[in-house]
């Protein structure tokens, strides 16, 4: 039996192939996402053992990851397109109904109404800046941010990603049981933004920076939290109130944080499998300064932003503020980041 999808990793035995993808199957797309994240190795080597005869490669583990994602999204278009196009076909139907019903009576009332002061019906309002107010973001939804395209990971209601333009603010809100409809099999939970179109380039030294703030509320009870990560490569994980800056299967910092409080983070990473390099900096500080291998060959890497967790009760929240990722040195805002906005109050 023959993968369903392109790999190179394929083992060679007779029947083992689907032995592989039926381990991976029963394991679930997350766990092995979280297992590929903690991890590091190169794409020939042993995954895990999962049986006396199987060991899986991480290769052929991270392309039947990838296969998986994208057929779950393409689902996904599908079943919405099979209810949006009859919404909208009975919709219209609706609105013509109502117009003939409602055409009479709309046009003594315009009559009316041009009879009348038009400052008096409609006194001035005050201005309101562009992009000051909370926006949705769907799921799904792809939105930009400082010039990087982002995809919306999360659980169907509003209150998951909320996005302030100006200034720029992003808000993520875990409630429990809200998941992304790929996690629904696993039990975990997200609410991200998914940075796969901004692919890391070997060599290539790329900047993060951010002010990150954990809004006051219950404590956090899940047994993991990630805050930012790079699938397969790096994430900042949170255990109660501890965070830990692990990369490349190593723990390099942990530090105790307190909701209700702006950090500012700044990273640069380069990607390679020999000369790599991943540098931290919090509220100033550098706390990671690692020079080694950082990342495998042939592997694909991006960023992702949000709250991943495991399953718990209590509902997180988290806003990012001034988001910015690239090729763009961003060192001058280590020591000079960019002002926190205002806390715009949340409806």
């Amino acid at each position: 039996m023959r993968p369903l999808f392109e790999t190179d990793h394929a083992p060679s035995k007779v029947g083992q192939a689907r032995k592989w993808l039926k381990a991976l199957d029963d394991l679930g797309a997350e766990n092995i996402r979280i297992r590929l994240a903690r991890s590091d190795g190169e794409p020939n080597g042993v995954f895990c053992h999962l049986g006396s005869d199987v060991v899986v490669s991480r290769g052929f583990a991270e392309d039947w990851l990838r296969f998986r994602d994208r057929r779950s999204r393409a689902v996904e278009r599908r079943w919405r397109w099979a209810i949006f196009v009859p919404a909208c076909i009975s919709a219209i139907a609706a609105c013509g109904a109502a117009l003939a019903i409602l055409t009479p009576h709309l046009r003594g009332t315009f009559s009316h109404l041009r009879a009348l002061d038009v400052q008096q019906i409609l006194p001035a309002a005050a201005p309101v800046a562009l992009g000051s107010t909370w926006r949705a973001v769907a799921v799904d939804e792809y939105i930009t941010i400082n010039g990087n395209i982002f995809q919306a990971e999360c659980g169907p209601k509003p209150e998951s990603i909320q996005r302030v333009e100006t200034p720029d603010v992003v808000r993520f809100q875990m409630i429990a049981g809200n998941r992304w409809y790929n996690d629904a099999a696993s039990g975990d939970e997200r609410t991200e933004l998914d940075g796969y179109k901004q692919s890391f380039q070997v060599g290539i030294p790329y900047w993060a920076a951010y002010a990150l703030h954990i809004e006051p509320g219950s404590r956090m009870t899940a047994d993991w939290i990630v805050l930012g990560q790079i699938p397969g490569l790096m994430g900042h994980f949170i255990k109660n109130t501890i965070m830990t800056w692990s990369a490349a299967g190593k723990t390099f910092h942990s530090e105790r944080i307190s909701q209700g409080l702006n950090y500012q983070f700044v990273e640069k990473f380069v990607v390679d499998p020999v000369n790599g390099y991943y540098g931290s900096w919090f509220n100033g500080k550098q706390v990671v300064d690692y020079h080694g291998p950082f990342g495998g060959v042939g592997k694909t890497y991006y960023p992702k932003f949000g709250i991943y967790r495991g399953a718990a009760p209590e509902t997180m929240t988290v806003r990012y503020a001034n988001y910015k990722f690239g090729t763009t040195d961003l060192s001058g805002l280590i020591a000079n980041p960019d002002p926190v906005p205002a806390m715009l109050p949340w409806p």
